[in-house]
């Protein structure tokens, strides 16, 4: 299943700012375990749309194991960019249910990261609070677009049905026009045929 243009373009995009990242940056450390996380996160993002779900648990479970692997939680800026793009997108493009469903179960399962490695001095409350109010964002205005476009689109779909309506009484009205002048014509011809014959 071949990826969208944009949303291939938007995961190597990610993916260069990943590299970047990591090679200016001197905090981020160890170097090895941003990248090898980084990048298949990023690049599950191509398939944001056709397979939100999914990508947003890949992009979680990266993140959790670059925290595992000791990279700090407060320096690469890619992962949080990725779960707040796979939040956003799963918010669009799922059904409410789905929807709800995938942001508890990324913060869940964050939760259980941060847990897990509570180890590391860098790791706080406020940590995983950040993130879940910047993916809490991203999926409000998910859900926000979603029910526009869905209103858009019954708009649209109303704007249609009646177009249609008025198109076929236009056509109907034509047809009685043109019965009423037949039946005129048709009845002028009778006396005129009438009054010859008179004559």
């Amino acid at each position: 299943m071949k990826p969208p243009r944009n949303d291939l373009l938007l995961a190597l995009g990610v993916m260069v700012l990943a590299g970047l990242e990591v090679g200016v940056n001197d905090a981020i450390e160890p170097k090895w375990a941003a990248l090898v996380t980084e990048l298949p996160l990023a690049l599950a993002l191509a398939w944001r749309r056709r397979l939100p779900l999914v990508v947003l648990a890949i992009v979680a479970l990266g993140t959790g194991l670059e925290w595992s692997l000791g990279v700090s939680v407060a320096q690469p800026l890619v992962p949080l960019l990725a779960l707040v793009i796979a939040t956003y997108s799963v918010a669009v493009n799922e059904p409410l249910r789905r929807a709800v469903l995938g942001f508890v179960l990324v913060n869940a399962g964050l939760a259980v990261a941060l847990i897990h490695i509570r180890g590391h001095s860098d790791i706080t409350v406020g940590s995983f609070a950040f993130g879940t109010i910047i993916c809490g964002g991203a999926w409000a205005a998910g859900l926000v677009v979603r029910s526009r476009t869905e209103h858009a689109g019954a708009l649209e779909r109303e704007t249609e049905r009646l177009e249609t309506e008025r198109a076929v009484a236009v056509a109907e009205e034509r047809a009685r026009i043109a019965r009423e002048l037949h039946d005129v014509i048709a009845h002028s011809v009778s006396v005129m045929v009438v009054q010859a014959e008179a004559a």
